[in-house]
């Protein structure tokens, strides 16, 4: 599992061939394929690359039974592709965290259920909950090799409790002979740690079963982008083609409403619909995300203001002839 898995999923991300193929699959505005579902947007680190400290939403944490309904509704319309239990905060503060994988894993509501979390509560309880809860993949955000790097970055001294707990969740899964969940390292490739991809890639290779160096995206112009980053800050000089979030990943809020996709981090325009009234299906083919994919689609961008300001679409390939097709079709 871990050389294919990994291969796979590195294709997704940075080859253009498999992210056109995955999309050609994947796009629709009758249902979504991917999903992000948030347990919380509380959090425990001061991350400098987060924008979560300039959001205008309360924090709160989902309840059981929105999810519960949430996972029906996918059971029941999908499985999806990929369904990530989180978005803006850390989902192991959830205090009902693995019940909740359970209910997802149980309910077949995603080929994949994927966490991402910062590592810093994988203790040895956690992580052998998290083994035995039927998620398919863990990925653990690092971002540094030092404990100064770390500090700077995270804004909490926390480096070596963090490594501690990934290397005790490796050796749990070797012990116990778990398959899953899939253990990814990440680091984000900022200025403070550009030049030690080998180094990272050597540290954690041998010990997790994959590792994951990304690149730093634009928050709407809310956090700086280093330069050298594939996603660009310059807005004067793009030639814009659709953005696919629009017919392929929204997000779940814990509180129920349905953003039009993860990277949005405020209550604005782009909240599409809440599930506490209405279905995910209803809201996905609901008149005011027909009007987003419209004005993607004719890059009429004025009454979006959150989009016009993204590059965030740029990490997808042009999609635009198949947008327009399926939107032709419905």
């Amino acid at each position: 599992m871990r050389n294919s898995f990994f291969s796979w999923q590195n294709k997704l991300k940075y080859s253009p061939f498999f992210q056109k193929a995955f999309l050609t699959l994947n796009l629709s505005p009758d249902f979504p394929g991917l999903l992000n579902i948030e347990l919380t947007n509380a959090c425990n680190l001061k991350c400098v690359f987060c924008p979560r400290l300039s959001s205008n939403r309360e924090i709160g944490f989902i309840k059981k039974s929105l999810f519960e309904k949430i996972i029906k509704e996918l059971g029941v319309e999908g499985p999806i592709e990929v369904l990530w239990l989180m978005k803006d905060g850390e989902s192991l503060l959830h205090p009902q965290i693995i019940e909740l994988i359970k209910i997802a894993a149980a309910g077949k509501a995603a080929k994949r259920l994927e966490l991402y979390t910062n590592g810093l509560l994988l203790n040895q309880s956690m992580s052998q909950k998290l083994i035995n809860s039927g998620l398919d993949v863990l990925n653990i955000s690092l971002d540094a090799l030092d404990e100064r790097t770390y500090l700077k970055l995270k804004g909490v001294d926390a480096y070596q409790q963090v490594v501690l707990n990934v290397k005790r969740m490796a050796g749990l899964k070797k012990k116990m002979k778990a398959g899953k969940p899939f253990l990814v390292v990440k680091m984000l490739e900022t200025k403070e740690v550009r030049g030690q991809k080998g180094k990272f890639l050597k540290t954690w290779l041998g010990i997790a079963d994959g590792v994951v160096i990304q690149k730093p995206h634009k928050w709407e112009g809310s956090v700086q982008v280093d330069p050298g980053s594939r996603v660009s800050s310059d807005s004067g000089s793009l030639s814009r083609y659709p953005c696919n979030l629009p017919w392929l990943s929204p997000a779940v809020n814990w509180d129920g409403k349905v953003t039009s996709c993860c990277v949005n981090f405020q209550d604005n325009e782009l909240i599409m619909g809440d599930l506490n009234r209405q279905s995910l299906k209803q809201i996905f083919q609901g008149e005011k995300y027909r009007q987003l994919r419209r004005a993607h689609l004719d890059q009429d961008l004025v009454k979006w203001p959150t989009c016009a300001r993204c590059r965030y679409w740029q990490q997808f390939p042009d999609m635009s002839r198949r947008l327009r097709k399926i939107s032709q079709e419905k």
